[in-house]
């Protein structure tokens, strides 16, 4: 019999990265609107452009994060990729 991934583990997998795509840019979008939040609050415009930067920057982090716990995770699995089982 051979090593076919289950599907569910497959899907998991999936899940996971399409997750992390999406750190960066909902990331961008809430610092967008917590810059418009605290520019409203200061009467100045450029709170939107550094929590935008700071959006991306903790989104880009939290990526970086996982895929450095998932490299130490397949170390330590012998290369093969981490799962539930």
């Amino acid at each position: 019999m051979h090593n076919a991934e289950r599907p569910e583990k497959t899907l998991a997998m999936l899940g996971k990265y399409l997750s992390l795509a999406m750190l960066v840019p909902c990331g961008a979008v809430a610092g967008y609107w917590l810059g418009r939040l605290v520019s409203h609050w200061a009467h100045a415009d450029w709170p939107q452009g550094v929590g935008v930067v700071l959006g991306v920057a903790a989104g880009v982090y939290k990526v970086l994060e996982e895929l450095w716990r998932d490299t130490k995770r397949n170390e330590r699995n012998g290369g093969r990729p981490s799962g539930g089982h």
